[in-house]
């Protein structure tokens, strides 16, 4: 169940994205050569007469629940038969039956299910749709509800064997339904990856609901049933399909090469025609990257490896779509510029730069976008292509950990192989599954050890949880299978033997238990949790080693000081709700709180954000920053859970969540470095600096390229606009700027000596910098950033903290901001080791200066432990105190004819304490100037002033329009400017 929810969460995003539809809805009409069978239920008989005017139930369907009173000796001898017929839950007296005429959704009967308490539902004979193996089903119907509000309307289908037994993990539903009396039409596919298939089994339902046993009331809960209520199914058809398969040669879809994924692509179709495969490659934006189109049949080759020409490391998603009657593309060979397709007798240009070669994307969207044919098969593979080497090394690996919680037994097998290529240091698992029991133990036994044994061969360390607990022993204590903490306040001979056998097999080599998982942080509401630890811990240090005992927590909850701080750990979710850039306020919150225990014993849980709501690139983003932001606290260490999804093929597979990929590079770039001060950028921009520290032996044989003192800088754009996302700085002699996929890109110098760093809302890593020169910058600050817009001599000053071991000795020149006087402009120092100096200036700007933010930049030459040529640059802001001034521009249809008016909307805001008196100004060249006097402005209240200038066109293309407040007991004025350019 949870991995079906992962697929919804953002692998079925994805197809949502690409084609409008849903996992199990993308394949189009089919032509009726496809068609195997369909049920409309309008058989007749020999005379013309329709069989529901006379007959229960259609030819060949049975109702469950009940006998099938079949002619047939034989017939409830079939395993299908007898299990269907005595199917617990499906009373006698329920309806299921033809409808009355009329109530279809087309011509005259549809299938009939009504339900008086309990469910209904109709079974097809077995045998009455042979299987073709190697072939795909698509089985599709309508149905109506009526009278629902708990139950619900399905279909199932699946394959049976030769022996009439159902082939479980064949079996496909569709959706629960309730329509509420509309027709709806719903549909599901059948595989064909089943050799032993003879049969398709085809159902209708009616069903009640279940209880959840993920349900915090365990067998407390109270489920809802209706107690009447109707369904009816009509035009159900089996549908022939061709059978698809994609895959790469790992079964976890990651791999580290510097050649890139392949794709092996199989399409094997039975019905025969003329087919053409479509490979599409996707990138985690859902732009097409590259696409691979091959012709079908006659003779051509079935199965083939494909490996693309990727441009950059990243999480690619694949496409295999076999479309039916599709018009053929090429590049056309006599076109010398590489942009003229033809698709079949036309041209088309491509909406492509000129270039020597058409750009691979655009071939591929404009063959997506030809495509006329009908797909009639469709199946995906997501693929993670990270570089080369192991992910993050040395004795800060174990501190980023990838969560692995309710992990089936045969996913628990491929986690060895997902850990190892993901790189980080630590995995948490699950001791237990919620079908784990007592009499079946040896199974997850041997699960754990063949997981458990490679991943700490491979030098990581495991941790385990014991959520989910078993069904069987939540039951016993009627609790939340999630909720473990509570099992463990039980006496201990209720939980002990389900925990004894996995400490004595795994007590030596593992020494972090969790009594719960962060996804359910509700234990510490539990009032014994205290006492709970503690005799847990008691029980469990006969068996381990100094075990430490993990709690489950939320980064808001409150410190419960009963809780015992030694041997303990906790398990902190970090929800979406709690920004990144209020981590610090948090935490500082609960240090005063009294929440004593050390920052290495904390792990945060990172929730990644829902994929159903937030693209994947904003996703990736506060994922990255999340990360950042904990890492930058120094101690602090970081889980992510639910990177991946189960995947489509049919061998045990595992489809990675693009946040796999950032996940694993974000960690590989910060391991090894720790904070040592921000940069100040201004409020639109934001930069840590990090400084490589001193590494073990073992670490510095593991990293020889690795040097202690080096810097790095991680840098994001917060909401400065396109024009100032960019920064220019020296940076080091030789940086090089990595994304969160791990591309890494060289920074030359520009022009100007300096270093173009462009910035955006995700960060970017910057690594090789001159860490020492970073801090001295960042110590670059005036007392007072906020210049009051008063024409009077502002008196600041400026200070500067020498961070090597060596003294500092040189001068700058103030340069900017253009036009501003500031004496004295020329400055000389020299500070010692670890000092600080204050140099004084006073700042005076001119009087049609506009309000907002501005840079004191400097020309700086010093010498440290070498000599450096460099531009330093602080924020300051020119502004009134205690107001805020907002203008915008519209320009509207002037009186006389052909004439634009420009009308000027102006939001004042007193921000401050006290009343104020203001005037609020534009002016405009060639018009009259416009003032409005706004004689009394209480604190915290805001007020809008229009300003309208007349046939104002021509004016405005030459000039804009300067605008703004002024005190009118006060020299204080704030000066802004609006133009054409920033109409809405």
């Amino acid at each position: 169940m949870r991995d079906t929810l992962r697929i919804s969460a953002w692998l079925s995003v994805c197809l949502l994205l690409l084609s409008g539809t849903s996992l199990h809805a993308q394949i189009d009409p089919l032509t009726p050569k496809r068609l195997v069978e369909k049920y409309d239920f309008e058989d007749m008989n020999d005379q013309g007469v329709k069989l529901g005017r006379g007959l229960a139930l259609p030819p060949g369907w049975y109702a469950m629940g009940r006998s099938s009173q079949s002619s047939d000796p034989n017939f409830d001898r079939l395993p299908m038969h007898d299990r269907l017929s005595r199917r617990a839950g499906f009373p006698m007296h329920n309806v299921v039956r033809y409808s009355e005429v009329g109530d279809a959704a087309s011509e005259d009967y549809s299938l009939h299910l009504g339900i008086d308490g309990g469910s209904a539902g109709a079974y097809l004979q077995i045998g009455a749709l042979p299987a073709v193996p190697g072939s795909d089903y698509l089985i599709s119907g309508k149905i109506r509800t009526a009278g629902l509000t708990h139950a619900a309307a399905r279909m199932r289908a699946y394959f049976v064997d030769t022996a009439g037994k159902r082939i479980e993990t064949s079996t496909r539903l569709t959706p629960r339904v309730r329509t509420a009396g509309e027709w709806s039409e719903v549909e599901l596919i059948l595989p064909g990856e089943f050799g032993e298939a003879a049969y398709v089994g085809l159902e209708v339902e009616l069903v009640q609901p279940s209880a959840d046993p993920r349900n915090p009331l365990g067998n407390h809960q109270i489920v809802l049933h209706d107690v009447t209520g109707h369904a009816w199914f009509d035009d159900i058809g089996v549908w022939q399909l061709p059978h698809v398969q994609l895959s790469t040669g790992s079964p976890v879809n990651v791999t580290r090469s510097n050649a890139g994924p392949f794709w092996d692509v199989s399409v094997r179709d039975l019905v025969g025609g003329k087919l053409t495969a479509r490979v599409t490659v996707y990138d985690h934006n859902m732009n097409v990257v590259i696409q691979d189109r091959r012709p079908m049949g006659w003779g051509a080759p079935s199965k083939w490896r494909w490996s693309p020409d990727l441009p950059r490391y990243g999480w690619y998603l694949a496409e295999l779509a076999v479309v039916e009657g599709s018009r053929t593309l090429r590049q056309r060979t006599n076109s010398p510029d590489g942009r003229t397709l033809t698709i079949g007798g036309m041209t088309e240009e491509l909406s492509i730069d000129d270039t020597d070669e058409a750009d691979p994307a655009a071939i591929a969207q404009a063959q997506v976008d030809a495509d006329a044919g009908r797909v009639i098969a469709r199946t995906y593979n997501a693929v993670l292509w990270l570089p080369p080497g192991t992910g993050a090394v040395g004795e800060d690996a174990e501190r980023f950990a990838l969560v692995a919680e309710g992990m089936s037994n045969a996913q628990l097998k491929l986690l060895p192989e997902l850990a190892n290529l993901a790189g980080l240091g630590s995995v948490i698992l699950s001791a237990w599954s919620p079908e784990t029991t007592l009499a079946g133990f040896d199974l997850r036994l041997n699960t754990l050890r063949e997981a458990i044994g490679p991943i700490k061969n491979a030098g990581r360390r495991v941790e385990l949880s014991f959520s989910p607990v078993p069904e069987e022993l939540a039951h016993t204590r009627g609790v939340n299978t999630y909720l473990p903490a509570a099992v463990f306040g039980a006496p201990s001979d209720i939980w002990m033997p389900y925990v004894q056998p996995i400490l004595v097999r795994h007590g030596q080599r593992v020494n972090t238990w969790q009594l719960g998982s962060a996804r359910e942080p509700s234990a510490a509401y539990l009032p014994e949790l205290g006492s709970t630890v503690a005799r847990t811990y008691e029980a469990f240090r006969h068996w381990t080693p100094a075990p430490t005992m993990g709690v489950p927590w939320r980064i808001d909850q409150p410190f419960r000081p009963d809780i015992p701080e030694e041997h303990l750990s906790y398990a902190v979710q970090w929800p979406v709700g709690v920004t990144p850039d209020r981590l610090n306020d948090h935490i500082q919150q609960q240090q005063e709180l009294g929440w004593a225990s050390p920052s290495h014993n904390r792990r945060l849980h990172i929730k990644p954000a829902p994929a159903d709501a937030v693209p994947h690139a904003a996703r990736a983003s506060d994922l990255a920053l999340r990360m950042v932001h904990a890492w930058e606290q120094n101690e602090i260490g970081v889980a992510i859970p639910d990177l991946w999804a189960r995947g489509l093929e049919r061998r045990e597979s595992l489809l990675p969540d693009p946040l796999l990929g950032v996940a694993s590079n974000v960690a590989n770039r910060l391991a090894g470095y720790r904070a040592i001060g921000r940069l100040n950028l201004g409020e639109e921009r934001v930069g840590i600096i990090f400084e490589r520290r001193a590494l073990s032996e073992q670490e510095a044989r593991a990293m020889p390229d690795a040097r202690p003192g080096e810097g790095m800088l991680v840098a994001w754009n917060v909401k400065a606009p396109g024009s100032r996302s960019k920064l220019d700085m020296f940076l080091g002699d030789y940086p090089k700027v990595y994304d969160v996929w791990g591309n890494a890109t060289p920074l030359a110098l520009n022009e100007n000596g300096e270093h173009t760093l462009e910035l955006s809302d995700t960060p970017v890593f910057v690594t090789g910098i001159d860490a020492k020169l970073a801090l001295f910058r960042s110590s670059f600050v005036l007392n007072d950033p906020f210049i009051t817009s008063t024409q009077i001599p502002h008196v600041r000053t400026v200070r500067l903290t020498n961070p090597w071991p060596v003294t500092v000795s040189g001068k700058f020149i103030i340069t900017g901001p253009e036009s501003w006087t500031i004496k004295p402009h020329h400055h000389r120092f020299s500070i010692g080791p670890g000092r600080s100096i204050e140099l004084p200036v006073a700042l005076r700007f001119p009087i049609n200066e506009v309000a907002g933010g501005k840079s004191l930049t400097v020309d700086m030459e010093f010498t440290a432990d070498r000599k450096y040529i460099v531009k330093f640059a602080t924020p300051m802001e020119l502004g009134l105190q205690g107001v805020r001034f907002e203008a915008s521009l519209a320009l509207e249809d002037g009186a006389a004819p052909s004439t634009v008016d420009a009308s000027v909307t102006c939001i004042i805001t007193n921000t401050g304490d006290e009343p104020i008196s203001l005037s609020v100004f534009a002016k405009l060249k060639g018009h009259a100037r416009k003032e409005r006097l706004i004689p009394r402005l209480d604190p915290g209240q805001a007020v809008i002033r229009q300003l309208r200038f007349v046939d104002a066109a021509p004016a405005l293309s030459q000039s804009d329009i300067r605008l703004g407040v002024r005190e009118t007991n006060g020299p204080a004025v704030l000066n802004q400017t609006v133009g054409v350019n920033d109409v809405e």
